[in-house]
């Protein structure tokens, strides 16, 4: 079985959440603008009110690896990622993603 979820990748959760809020406030207010949630669909998530947690894989890579070992543990063994926290600039971006794929994937790549 598979999901999609948001990917926050920082030094721990206070900084992911950090790093995403820009980004995630701009996206709320224009699903809301655009009024893409309807009547027939799932919620969408359009504020802060649910917390990361719920909705996300997000913190230190340690804790996205953690979070993954526990979705794999509930039966869940593909998950395809959105990341809400790219830097700006395209080194940073590089080094970013090669981080992710490192320190998040690769390992999660690895869990029984």
């Amino acid at each position: 079985m598979g999901a999609s979820r948001s990917l926050i990748v920082a030094a721990d959760k206070t900084a992911a959440l950090a790093a995403a809020r820009e980004y995630l406030e701009k996206t709320f207010a224009m699903y809301r603008r655009w009024e893409m949630q309807e009547s027939t669909m799932v919620p969408l998530q359009l504020d802060f009110d649910t917390a990361l947690d719920d909705w996300t894989v997000n913190g230190s890579p340690r804790d996205c690896v953690e979070t993954l070992a526990r979705a794999r543990e509930m039966g869940l063994d593909k998950v395809g990622f959105t990341i809400y926290s790219l830097p700006r600039e395209v080194r940073a971006r590089i080094d970013y993603l090669q981080m992710i794929a490192e320190e998040v994937v690769k390992p999660a790549g690895t869990l029984p």
